[in-house]
């Protein structure tokens, strides 16, 4: 009798490998975060007015380049005070045709003087 249940334990191991393979070779693995990811961050650049140019008082245009290799869905200027890290101001530019890359921007800036 220990010479069946011998047999039955290996028959029944060769069946749950023979299971186990067929499983991890026809089962796809879903290991990720869903789609593609970008992980390449977006470049932008102010073009117009120069760095180190004289201060700018009042109103004036603000132009630059943006690219991303997803497409450019929206560009934002924010202003951030240097020192305190406190936010003024935020411009939505215009000018540039959504999901483009690269992208020429413009934003009207209302300074106050």
């Amino acid at each position: 009798m220990g010479e069946k249940r011998m047999k039955k334990n290996r028959i029944a191991s060769f069946a749950l490998i023979v299971l186990t393979a067929v499983a991890g070779l026809t089962c796809r693995p879903n290991i990720g975060l869903g789609g593609q990811i970008d992980i390449v961050p977006p470049e932008g650049e102010i073009t117009y007015p120069d760095a180190g140019e004289t201060p700018i008082r009042g109103s004036f245009v603000l132009k630059g380049t943006a690219s991303d290799d997803d497409g450019i869905q929206s560009i934002t200027v924010v202003f951030e005070n240097i020192e305190t890290k406190a936010r003024s101001s935020v411009y939505t530019a215009e000018g540039f045709t959504v999901g483009s890359t690269p992208a020429s921007w413009t934003v009207n800036v209302a300074n106050e003087a």
